[in-house]
């Protein structure tokens, strides 16, 4: 549920729409997609109790990665990325209900350029 809010959420937000026309993919891109894309998953889930002791908000680290042609471009669609999930806090009856950017890093290899993301969720299970 929570990766569908944050498809959601990427594939609506202004600007980005019409930079990557859909191309938004949870885990893998398919084969041979055109520059630029996004790629996101979950890296891992902590459910340590929260202040009150309850279980029911557990974090996820969410890794979103932002494939283009130049750094440029790559560094663009990742300004969205931000724009649209740092500091979202989404109310019910969604799932998540607050996220925050833990992470950014850079990565090229001989066809593409990357900017890499890491996004902290609490969510409601």
């Amino acid at each position: 549920m929570i990766e569908e809010e944050i498809h959601a959420r990427l594939s609506e937000w202004p600007g980005l729409r019409g930079r990557v026309h859909g191309r938004i993919y949870p885990l893998d891109a398919e084969p041979n997609s055109s520059f630029p894309y996004i790629v996101f998953s979950r890296e891992s889930t902590n459910y340590a109790p929260t202040f009150d002791q309850s279980k029911d908000a557990p974090t996820a680290l969410f890794s979103v990665d932002c494939y283009a042609a130049t750094l440029k471009e790559a560094r663009d669609i990742a300004a969205l990325v931000r724009a649209a999930l740092d500091g979202w806090n989404a109310e019910p009856p969604a799932a998540l209900m607050q996220a925050w950017l833990e992470n950014e890093e850079y990565a090229r290899d001989d066809t593409a350029r990357a900017v890499l993301l890491e996004f902290g969720v609490m969510y409601r299970k």
